[in-house]
């Protein structure tokens, strides 16, 4: 049985058009999603590495404990660690070195408190990048040496 050539018709270019914006938006939309992705990622991977910088004091504070609660580690977020030989200042330019190249504007911060033996590192990035990220991002963490 032959079907004559009205009764075989294809597809609009109305209907063509109207397939091809459909896809075309889903396209972009799973674009906008990677991207929100990646920014979002490199958000975490950021907060990861002040972790690690942050826990990377604390251990040179613990191995150095009496300099430590001597204040010889204590530095100021506008401080500069000072330019002399003890460990304390080699351990310190070497801390802010790497946040400086592993994080964006990063910075950190050091308080020991001989009262009681604990110490707070605070260590800060720009995390403008982020989805719905904050100019600059905190942690702090507080520890008993």
């Amino acid at each position: 049985m032959r079907l004559s050539p009205r009764a075989v018709q294809g597809a609009s270019l109305v209907e063509v058009l109207v397939a091809v914006f459909v896809v075309s938006v889903g396209i972009f939309g799973v674009a906008a999603l990677q991207g929100a992705a990646l920014r979002s990622n490199q958000s975490a991977s950021e907060r990861t590495q002040g972790i690690i910088a942050a826990y990377s004091i604390l251990e040179s504070l613990r191995a150095n404990r009496d300099a430590a609660l001597a204040g010889d580690f204590d530095l100021a977020l506008d401080e500069t660690p000072g330019a002399g030989n003890s460990l304390a200042e080699r351990d310190l330019r070497a801390w802010r070195a790497q946040l400086a190249s592993n994080l964006a504007g990063g910075n950190g911060a050091v308080d020991c408190s001989t009262a009681a033996p604990v110490c707070e590192v605070v260590v800060q990035w720009d995390d403008s990048r982020a989805v719905g990220g904050q100019q600059t991002e905190t942690l702090q963490l507080r520890s008993q040496l």
